[in-house]
């Protein structure tokens, strides 16, 4: 249904019916002229004259004549002309109009005097002429008419008239209107960089920009461009007209550009906008305002949503220069009337952290930003991602502009952790606006606090000199509320030193001391390179900028920055850090000038600081994506120059851990003495929701740290560095960029409240099944436990403690108290790492034997055949007992009553329980529970894991696939959570499915992949290919220290790619084999695997591997997601989660 807006309908009807070109839009695609000259304003709501001179008293109006070039050319037949003219402040004013008809005769129409406020003013074409004149004059209007000109009569006045001839509301969807709002503020919550050409700095009211210099008369205008971060991360939707609100102050000559960039990576500029003295609404209409465009996909026509590049500042010859004075920026959108209603989360403080014992603040705000009344109903669903949740309802009526606050009734005893809204927003029209972006924060904070833990050092990366003095102050806040101590972050050389011996102090002085406010202290990494330290011409001859900031230094130049630096910081700073990841592109001299740099960094130090400490720069990986043998080599050669072994390894704790126990640990035996790691750098992404995942990995890989006698950990980012779902730099924070916490936040605090001034006390327990280290704290002691792995057994953990008191807390601060009897305590390992306070105890704790324990890792089955599941029953107590044991038993497994056991006092005896998978399972993992009691007491159970194994076909393909991907449950979508992408989400087995085959002979392992796809795209190289259409495939063959992943493509050529990213320890890359053809949408894949080349005879196919395989998308905007059989490739290695095959 469509829709005028009421105000016009009647008044507008005769001219849209009878004359397109007389329904004037006075907007951007009209091309209007003033005679006398007349400042004419294009804006959001139309056409602004601005203020004329007005007459002496007495004297006779001033008459100018508007003329628009299209009505001028084109004739039509209206009945009536009609517009919306507005009064906006003055008087005197009357509004004429001048036509000319068919036969070349002028017809004069009556003024029309303007009141304050809004006018319709409008003349009948035949009837209402007041005079005509011109060589075939009849007084009689011969149609088709041109306009000749409107006519503003300014008579005196104490204040010349503002007139708005204001734009028609468009034609448009039932419940739609446009509306204008601010999409960027000039305030300290926004930071701004300026090029050269221009100088800025904040004001009370905004953001004031300073021409440096004025070009000679006959001189082109000197170009300066004014930047906001947050432009470059983050789109400002889909307007039709962009503004901003800009006063001259002082100065003249200055016009005002844009650049934009569009959907489609295609670069923008807009048209030129001169400004005159004072307040200034400079508004782009992005319909009709493009001068040009260039770059990528360049078409010429603007792809919304768009990004806003630059503000462009162009000062043209002048006695002055300009100064402006820049105050809002602002988006015509036309929204539905659901759509504009504006709701935020209010805390009651802005870090999203809702205390315990202050929940008062906790509220919805609404604010109405639709011209007319907004009447719905607010659904709220708040809830944790470990399945608490709280609704609400109620109901508004809001007139426009309105606010209203809707508190929350928010128990004192609600859960600890992470809450995430769901809210919709439903208008008796059926209307919806859906938000589920905002989380909150319950937690008793873990800072900040005084002092620090000289044991080991938990911080934060953050990037503080990215953002505006506000957000930087703001992400301290942050860090400091959730325990942080240590901060990676500020500025870097060639921002401290911008020229030889010039220093800037003051930058880092600022950020060091806001920081020590909130209790925490910096590192410093000594990089990157100023262009006047790198080589001789390096700097003229580079490609880009990067081939200077990441060379080598001047080591002379090095020396004498950070003599300066560390006499200036002394005993303010105690760590630095050489470099950031050298064993990547971030460094690209050769090691033995990092050697030379590094010894010149030490001798620096020990010279203006002797009590600083130097780490490596922190390297990020061992393995194929280092640079070979850089890393080794540092620590072999330069380990006399480093008190610290700099490290990162980000991603997941099983690659994690198995890379520190294995190839690292071996790497660093080549230290005389002990240089503990550093971890200055470490983290783990959001990609596709798994935001649990990044909790758990903030415990385990600090705890893991802490054992392995590291001197620190510093997390890997304190807040997402953008928006962009697919972009792993965008989505490594504890908070997303607008601030709302992540499940990993919470984590992090609880880590913090409980372990931030503990010492370390051991390992307490560590297999396949269960890990726990415990701690000695001032109060007892403190064990923190976890699952070592998924798909293992689940059995509880026993402890034999001294304490008085017992008491579990999960991973996000929720306390339970515990039953302890005669020293002993027993609790189920949690989904999530726990902790168990120990209050009281001064022995350290024991494992001590559960009732029931399982001696392997798992069960392998076949449907239909039976398995024996062999379990060792104890009996603890000093007396005979009898054990009662019974089954919890899922629907696809059926076993017998495994009745009662008598055991002598200590006794154990081994039991093997039969159990039968049904027929109709087809893989994956299915789990019966085994439960027990000793006389009549608790039960005690323990969760044994059957993977039910997929066949593998002997020799021939069989007919029908062992997997098929063609569901919402196979898919890992990357756009799912962008509104801007929403045409990029899969949307069925045509866009893409897999049907995935599989057999083996004595030699090889085979696969046919067929994969249905909409738009097929090739790779460039198989390494890359899981940026295109490529398959990752993986296997995990019992006894070998790692996995294999393999990468299979169709090359840009046609010709097949093969690649191996990953390979156990000590395990060569294999020979496979790859054939790629099409059928239609369908590629096919017939790939080879020698059983050899992977270290894994034909017996060992009858026993089981594991395998997992995935199926990339890009419809040629890049990657979409992926079809997967299980996870454990995409979003993080984890080989536990692969299926069992076997043959």
């Amino acid at each position: 249904m469509i829709r005028k807006a009421p105000c016009f309908a009647l008044f507008l009807t005769a001219a849209v019916v009878a004359a397109e070109p007389f329904d004037w839009k006075f907007d951007a695609s009209e091309s209007w002229k003033a005679e006398p000259s007349l400042p004419l304003c294009i804006g959001f709501d139309g056409l602004e004259l601005l203020p004329p001179k007005t007459p002496e008293w007495g004297k006779p109006p001033v008459v100018y004549s508007l003329r628009e070039a299209g009505s001028q050319k084109t004739p039509g037949n209206p009945e009536q002309i009609a517009f919306e003219a507005e009064l906006l402040s003055g008087g005197g004013a009357t509004l004429g109009l001048c036509l000319q008809d068919a036969d070349g005769e002028f017809f004069a129409y009556p003024q029309r005097p303007l009141k304050p406020g809004l006018n319709r003013v409008g003349w009948k074409t035949a009837s209402e002429a007041i005079g005509s004149w011109g060589e075939k004059k009849n007084g009689k209007v011969d149609f088709p008419v041109r306009l000749e000109a409107l006519q503003l009569h300014q008579y005196p006045a104490k204040e010349a008239a503002r007139v708005l001839l204001r734009t028609p509301e468009p034609e448009t969807a039932e419940g739609s209107r446009r509306v204008v709002r601010s999409f960027v503020k000039f305030d300290d919550t926004a930071r701004w960089k300026p090029s050269g050409e221009l100088e800025c700095g904040p004001e009370p009211d905004g953001l004031r920009v300073r021409s440096r210099q004025v070009p000679e008369p006959g001189k082109p205008a000197v170009i300066g461009r004014l930047k906001e971060v947050m432009f470059d991360l983050k789109e400002i939707g889909s307007p039709d007209a962009v503004g901003f609100d800009v006063e001259l102050l002082d100065g003249s000559g200055v016009n005002l550009a844009l650049e934009l960039v569009d959907a489609a990576g295609e670069n923008f500029s807009m048209k030129q906008k001169p400004l005159r003295k004072g307040a200034n609404r400079v508004v782009w209409d992005l319909r009709h305002d493009i001068a040009g465009s260039w770059g990528k996909n360049k078409d010429g026509r603007l792809d919304l949503p768009v990004r806003i590049a630059n503000l462009v500042v162009l000062q043209f010859p002048a006695r002055k220069p300009a100064e402006l004075l820049f105050r809002d920026g602002l988006k015509r959108e036309t929204l539905r009337d659901i759509d504009a209603v504006e709701a935020r989360l209010d805390t009651g403080n802005p870090l999203n952290i809702l205390k315990p014992g202050a929940e008062k603040p906790l509220k919805f705000r609404f604010r109405n930003r639709y011209p007319e009344k907004n009447v719905f109903t607010a659904r709220l669903r708040l809830y944790t991602l470990t399945g608490a949740e709280r609704c609400f309802e109620r109901s508004f009526e809001l007139a426009p502009g309105e606010e209203a606050a809707w508190p929350l009734d928010w128990p004192a005893a609600s859960p600890r952790g992470i809450w995430r809204c769901d809210l919709v927003l439903r208008n008796a029209s059926g209307r919806e606006q859906r938000l589920n972006r905002p989380a909150f924060a319950c937690l008793t904070p873990a800072g900040p606090t005084e002092g620090r833990n000289p044991e080991f050092e938990i911080g934060m990366n953050m990037r503080q000199q990215g953002w505006s003095r506000a957000e930087c102050e703001r992400e301290s806040q942050a860090a400091a509320a959730i325990g942080a101590k240590l901060l990676r972050t500020g500025f870097t050389w060639e921002s401290l030193e911008p020229a030889p011996g010039e220093f800037r102090f003051e930058l880092l002085d600022e950020l060091l001391a806001m920081n020590a406010k909130y209790g925490m202290r910096q590192i410093f990494m000594v990089a990157y390179t100023p262009a006047w330290a790198a080589k001789p011409g390096l700097v003229a001859n580079a490609k880009d900028w990067n081939e200077w900031n990441k060379s080598a230094p001047d080591p002379d130049a090095l020396e004498a920055f950070v003599e300066k630096f560390a006499e200036h910081y002394r005993g303010k700073i105690e760590f630095y850090e050489f470099w950031n990841e050298p064993d990547l592109d971030f460094w690209r001299g050769t090691a033995e000038e990092y050697l030379e740099c590094l010894k010149r960094v030490r001798r620096a130090l020990k010279k203006s600081d002797p009590e600083a400490k130097l780490i490596t720069g922190g390297f990020a990986y061992v393995g194929a994506r280092s640079k070979p043998g850089f890393q080794e080599q540092v620590l072999a050669e330069g380990q006399d120059d480093f008190d610290f072994h700099g490290y990162h390894q980000h991603g997941d704790f099983s690659e994690y851990e198995r890379v520190l126990e294995g190839p690292l640990a071996r790497m660093r035996r080549v230290l005389r003495s002990p240089k503990p790691i550093f971890f200055t750098e470490t983290g783990f992404y959001i990609s596709n929701g798994n935001y649990l995942q990044q909790a758990e990995n903030v415990v385990r890989k600090i705890v893991h740290a802490w054992a392995t006698g590291a001197r620190g950990y510093l997390w890997f980012n304190m807040r997402d560095d953008g928006f962009l779902p697919g972009y792993c730099e965008h989505n490594y924070g504890l908070v997303t960029n607008d601030w709302y916490p992540k499940e990993g936040f919470a984590a992090f605090n609880t880590l913090n409240l409980l372990l931030g001034q503990a010492r370390y006390g051991g390992v307490l327990l560590r297999n396949p099944r269960t890990t726990a280290h415990w701690f000695r704290r001032d109060d007892g002691q403190a064990v923190v436990f976890w699952k070592s792995g998924r798909g293992t057994v689940e059995e509880p953990l026993t402890l034999l403690t001294d304490a008085a008191e017992a008491e579990f807390v999960d991973l996000f601060g929720n306390a339970t108290p515990l039953k302890l009897s005669a020293g002993r305590l027993t609790v189920p390992v949690p989904e999530h790492p726990g902790y168990l306070l120990l209050k009281g105890a001064a022995r350290a704790p024991e494992c001590g034997r559960s009732v029931v324990s399982f001696a392997g890792t798992r069960v392998t089955a076949s449907p239909g055949v039976p398995s024996g599941i062999r379990v060792t029953l104890h009996n603890p107590l000093p007396a005979e007992a009898v054990a009662e044991l019974r089954w919890k038993l899922p629907e696809n497994i059926d076993a017998p009553a495994p009745g009662k056991r008598r055991l002598a006092a200590g006794e154990a005896v081994e039991l093997v329980l039969p159990v039968t998978v049904s027929e109709a399972t087809r893989g994956g993992i299915v789990r019966p529970e085994l439960q027990v009691r000793l006389n009549g007491g608790d039960w005690s159970s323990i969760s044994i894991p059957v993977n039910v194994a997929t066949r593998i076909a002997d020799g021939a393909y069989p007919a029908e696939p062992q997997f098929t991907l063609d569901s919402r449950a196979n898919l890992v979508s990357q756009m799912e959570h962008n509104p801007y992408t929403a045409h990029r989400v899969w949307s069925g087995p045509e866009d893409q499915s897999v049907r995935i085959f599989l057999a083996s002979d004595d030699t090889e392992l085979k696969f046919r992949v067929e994969v249905t796809d909409d738009v097929h795209v090739k790779s460039p190289g198989a390494a890359s290919s899981f940026m295109e259409d490529g398959i990752q495939l993986a296997l995990a063959v019992p006894g070998q220290n790692g996995h294999w992943e393999f990468g299979f493509a169709e090359l840009e050529d046609g010709s097949p790619g093969t690649h191996c990213w990953i390979r156990p320890d000590n395990l060569a890359e294999p020979r496979t084999k790859l054939a790629v053809s099409a059928r239609g949408r369908v590629t096919i894949y017939e790939i080879a695997i020698p059983l050899a080349g992977i270290g894994a005879a034909p017996e060992q196919l009858k026993r089981g591997i594991q395998f997992n395989l995935l199926v990339n998308d890009n419809d040629g905007e890049g990657r979409d997601g992926w079809m997967q059989i299980a996870p454990g490739i995409g979003e993080a290695k984890n080989p536990e989660l692969y299926p069992f095959i076997l043959k």
